[in-house]
């Protein structure tokens, strides 16, 4: 069975996989740039999320585990983690600093 799918509209700088058919409704995945620290390997930074074809994006009630997500290479991370992660980068950041000053 092929479903017809709208000309649905994706977030600025998103890049949106196949439709899947799926039950309740047809889905892709979005995905966010793709961002890197320079000159370090396996720390790319991507955000994902699911996305029907009435134009919403899941927040993880429709498909279970598949809120919007921000992968740190394999591991995904909910926004929360992420933020989490990101200050605990900064306070290192910043203790590293601290040491030559």
């Amino acid at each position: 069975m092929t479903t017809t799918v709208p000309d649905v509209p994706v977030p600025p700088g998103v890049e949106p996989d196949a439709w899947q058919e799926d039950v309740p409704q047809p889905y892709r995945v979005l995905f966010g740039a793709l961002r890197n620290t320079d000159g370090v390997e396996y720390t790319t930074v991507q955000a994902t999320a699911y996305q029907y074809t009435d134009g919403r994006i899941d927040d993880g009630s429709v498909h279970e585990h598949e809120a919007p997500h921000v992968y740190l290479g394999d591991d995904a991370l909910s926004s929360s983690q992420a933020r989490e992660l990101a200050a605990a980068l900064i306070e290192a950041a910043d203790e590293a600093d601290g040491w030559v000053k």
